[in-house]
């Protein structure tokens, strides 16, 4: 089940919501946090544009193709058989991995096919690189802060991931740039705060969920004043 596709849908999905849309036997899965709109739809294409988050397709031979673009960029990729992710920062680092079949990805006058079980990453302004062996797992690091307590209720959250991968901080969603650095803004509420975080990579790879409790104190303690022998009787 999943919504048709239809010639002028857009879908924007936030930071806990997914979508499932379909085009015949087409189907593109939606990951939380991503804008996706229809280019163009036909019998023989479903052409989409990406602006940021991540995305699968699965097309079917004899379905037609799928062609993901990037937004704000020349990126981009096809499909006629095949099952792939496509993840994009939206500052120009985009993540290529293929599941099935064949899958073209083209750049800055250069295009490289990936095969089942392959993957490619499109620094910004640069061509795609040389397809390699999708990884088999995904590491993700965080520069906690050293103490479990802050009298701040912002908080900048960094991290290093695989270059691409979806990460979600506090359910908050955003994607590893081309370094693989991630940076995050929350806002903190008074007292203990649980911060969660987990990632996912264009290979299907999950990190280890790692979960992390700050505590918010604004006030201070309590100043208290002993004046009884302040004075002389």
């Amino acid at each position: 089940a999943g919504t048709v596709l239809g010639p002028e849908d857009a879908v924007r999905t936030g930071a806990g919501g997914r979508a499932r849309l379909v085009s015949g036997q087409t189907v593109i899965e939606v990951e939380p946090g991503t804008d996706l709109a229809v280019a163009e739809l036909s019998r023989d294409l479903a052409r989409l544009l990406l602006g940021v988050g991540m995305v699968t397709a699965d097309t079917q031979e004899g379905a037609g193709a799928v062609a993901i673009e990037v937004d704000g960029t020349d990126v981009a990729t096809r499909a006629e058989d095949g099952r792939y992710t496509v993840a994009s920062d939206g500052k120009g680092t985009v993540a290529v991995g293929a599941s099935r079949g064949e899958v073209e990805v083209s750049a800055k006058g250069k295009a490289v096919v990936l095969r089942g079980g392959e993957e490619t990453l499109v620094p910004p302004g640069e061509a795609p690189q040389s397809p390699r062996p999708a990884a088999r797992s995904l590491l993700l690091r965080v520069a906690w802060p050293e103490k479990g307590e802050t009298n701040k209720r912002r908080l900048v959250l960094r991290g290093r991931t695989r270059a691409g991968a979806l990460v979600f901080v506090a359910g908050r969603p955003v994607v590893a740039d081309a370094g693989g650095r991630f940076r995050v803004p929350l806002e903190l509420r008074e007292g203990p705060n649980r911060i969660d975080l987990r990632a996912k990579d264009v290979s299907g790879n999950e990190a280890r969920p790692t979960t992390r409790r700050i505590v918010v104190d604004t006030r201070g303690a309590k100043a208290h004043f002993d004046t009884r022998d302040l004075w002389d009787d």
